[in-house]
């Protein structure tokens, strides 16, 4: 019986233990989380990249996944992420209009945006994004060629980016 008692505080322990990190770990990121984001690019259904121009209009033109076509991927909190360009080091803002612009030198309302997989494999991973600032998913119209925006209610193909990650 001594020995029972002995080990159940260390069980304890443990236990305390194990827990404590599974919160710790699943917290609200913090700055230096924040700092270390990962790097990564969106390829629409057309296989063009979305990218950043040079007045901040967000594409899906781009050829290849260059510097223009490269984001941070900025943990906000539990929920929301943030997309800070490689290109002009802005963040990219997600209107409630529909319009797309990295134009934001910090995160509001309208930069975050929930991630959801809809393929996640060590092979592939793809993505949707929805919008915090009007409930929509982020869209390349057509599919990719042109124009990004954020007015679509239920996602589809078009709405869906496969993601390079380049870290």
């Amino acid at each position: 019986m001594k020995m029972l008692l002995k080990k159940v505080p260390l069980f304890l322990f443990a236990i305390v233990m194990a827990f404590s990190f599974s919160l710790a770990a699943s917290a609200a990121p913090s700055a230096d989380q924040a700092a270390a984001a990962s790097v990564i690019s969106f390829q629409s259904a057309n296989g063009s990249w979305i990218k950043v121009n040079g007045d901040g209009s967000v594409t899906a033109d781009a050829s290849s996944a260059d510097q223009a076509a490269k984001f941070d991927l900025v943990p906000v909190d539990a929920q929301y992420f943030a997309l800070k360009s490689h290109n002009n080091g802005k963040f990219a803002s997600f209107k409630a209009d529909g319009t797309v612009v990295a134009n934001a030198a910090s995160i509001g309302t309208t930069e975050k945006v929930t991630i959801t997989y809809v393929v996640n494999t060590p092979q592939e991973k793809a993505i949707q994004a929805k919008a915090s600032s009007n409930g929509k998913y982020i869209s390349a119209v057509n599919g990719g060629g042109g124009k990004v925006v954020v007015n679509v209610a239920t996602p589809s193909k078009f709405e869906t980016f496969k993601v390079k990650n380049w870290q």
